[in-house]
């Protein structure tokens, strides 16, 4: 991890190159070496952004990601489980979740009914410890665990969760489930014309900094 400052950092992952140009290797710090694209993995994203910016309203998948990770790194400051040093959620695993529900829900007209309902549906993906799965490279997959099976969209063999405990798992629902409803709160409070109420949910959700950062 490459931290500037307590509010801005980012997971750096060293990759080797390979004799394919859309391929690289990475090697862990247990040693383990797994093999990825940087290429693909881009092209992952880069195909969901520009399938939502084709839909009614302004919502772009890219920009999601870039919100739930900021909701990631406050509920991590206030964790004993998660931190955002070592022990952080990874950046990684942020995009597959995203991925997974707009694959299934696209997205809303605005960004607030798109985190609700992603919250509320990916809520009940972790707490199930349901698998999630991409086949637009692959179609079967490798290192099934007892625990939750999150796989790499690029290599099959990759398992971003399988060493995730069932504490982990739980606590990741939790926050999922807790912010689907303080999500949910905030639309009604704006509803009713009650901004400051609404802006109590949304520092629930996302902490202080939000308060300067919504029009």
């Amino acid at each position: 991890m490459l931290k500037y400052t307590d509010v801005l950092w980012y997971d750096l992952v060293p990759l080797l190159a390979t004799d394919e140009k859309d391929k690289q290797m990475l090697i862990r710090a247990d040693g383990e070496r797994r093999e990825t694209s940087i290429l693909k993995h881009t092209d992952f994203i880069r195909k969901r952004t520009e399938k939502s910016k084709e839909l009614p309203g302004r919502v772009c998948f890219n920009e999601c990601v870039r919100l739930i990770k900021w909701w990631r790194y406050f509920r991590q400051e206030e964790s004993s489980i998660f931190d955002n040093d070592k022990n952080s959620i990874p950046s990684f695993l942020i995009d597959l979740l995203c991925a997974k529900a707009f694959d299934e829900l696209s997205v809303q007209e605005t960004y607030a009914h798109t985190i609700a309902n992603w919250f509320g549906y990916l809520s009940y993906i972790v707490k199930n410890k349901q698998a999630i799965i991409f086949t637009e490279n692959y179609s079967t997959v490798e290192g099934v665990t007892t625990q939750w099976n999150v796989y790499d969209p690029v290599n099959p063999k990759n398992n971003i969760a399988k060493k995730w405990t069932n504490l982990q798992i739980s606590e990741l629902a939790s926050w999922l489930s807790q912010s689907h409803d303080d999500f949910n709160r905030a639309i009604a409070r704006d509803l009713d014309g009650n901004d400051s109420k609404g802006m109590e949910e949304l520092v629930k959700i996302f902490g202080n900094p939000i308060k300067n950062n919504v029009e």
